[in-house]
């Protein structure tokens, strides 16, 4: 392959890789957004006793057989450094649990619907989301079906209730026009059977600052489609100039190939093909520009032609000797008329 041919694909290559990415850039084009976002939650309680309308305070030992009920107060804050719309969902589940020995290893447990599904839209083009709800656990109610199961089972049993509330913000983000949902869970651990227990928080999320990671497409950018059409029009340029030389190499192999057989076939009775030549150095070397002149040397000295394709499909040796004179002539692809 020519020189020439290789760096026209490699400048085929080059442009058309260019043009690719030029083209997919302007079609394409991407701007990252980030939004951030802090999420509190919290959780207050209030101890009532039987008999007595004063509530004790939190984080404080109760005497089982004294309490009434519980009131929860859950909270959850959401705010946003991008205005969203959207709506918030949450509920309020309970599940009961039973064990004998091993708490992590639960006898029974069965799940209440303490509240079902709210679902409040978000103020529109707002950037504060604020979930509230207030709950009252009956703290004998449980009791008694905890004692109904060990009753059940014939077993002294121990147990607990777990309330559990449940948030989904889905978030509408105004700017980009996607949408993100930001869940939550709070439990709320209530021992049943412990002459004096704690209530214990669980909230992983209490406080989260963290952030949304947003693509959001760009117009078309014309002056990276301009730039791709120029690349890509000489990246075809280029290949066409390959397949113009594929086009003409091929024609003139097979002007090449067809004039050869025509000299073998015609002339075959006086042509020798050789495998070497002799010493030309011997010889007053005489080049001659066609066969035809070589013949009218032949016709005057009357000696075989010896005959030699030294390059398959391309450059042959014709070779014609009288005493001290060799007469040649090299057809080739480039000079067949």
């Amino acid at each position: 392959m020519k020189f020439r041919n290789v760096l026209y694909i490699f400048l085929m290559i080059i442009f058309m890789v260019f043009a690719y990415l030029l083209i997919d850039s302007g079609l394409n084009a991407k701007t990252k957004i980030f939004v951030n976002y802090e999420s509190k939650s919290n959780v207050i309680y209030k101890v009532y006793l039987h008999d007595n309308e004063k509530p004790m305070g939190m984080g404080k030992k109760y005497t089982t057989d004294l309490v009434d009920k519980i009131n929860l107060n859950f909270n959850v804050d959401s705010t946003f450094s991008s205005s969203v719309n959207g709506y918030y969902k949450y509920n309020i589940e309970g599940v009961l649990v039973a064990y004998t020995d091993d708490i992590t290893d639960s006898l029974y447990s069965k799940k209440y619907i303490l509240l079902s599904d709210i679902v409040n839209p978000l103020n529109s083009n707002g950037n504060f989301v604020n979930i509230e709800q207030d709950i009252d656990i009956l703290f004998d109610k449980y009791k008694d079906d905890l004692k109904k199961v060990g009753e059940e089972y014939n077993t002294l049993v121990n147990g607990y209730f777990e309330v559990r509330f449940n948030t989904i913000e889905s978030l509408n983000f105004n700017e980009i026009n996607e949408t993100k949902e930001l869940k939550n869970q709070i439990k709320v651990i209530i021992p049943l059977t412990y002459d004096k227990f704690r209530i214990n928080v669980i909230d992983d999320k209490k406080k989260l600052d963290s952030y949304y990671d947003f693509s959001k497409k760009q117009p078309v950018n014309f002056v990276l489609m301009i730039l791709g059409a120029i690349s890509l029009s000489l990246g075809i340029s280029f290949l066409s100039l390959i397949v113009r030389d594929i086009v003409f190499s091929y024609n003139d192999e097979n002007r090449y190939n067809r004039k050869l057989k025509e000299i073998l076939n015609k002339y075959g009775d006086i042509i020798v093909n050789v495998k070497k030549f002799y010493n030309k150095k011997k010889y007053n070397l005489i080049y001659v520009s066609s066969f035809d002149e070589l013949m009218d040397v032949y016709e005057k000295v009357g000696n075989p032609i010896s005959f030699r394709e030294i390059k398959k499909n391309r450059e042959a040796i014709f070779l014609l000797m009288e005493e001290d004179n060799a007469w040649i002539y090299r057809m080739n692809k480039e000079n067949i008329k």
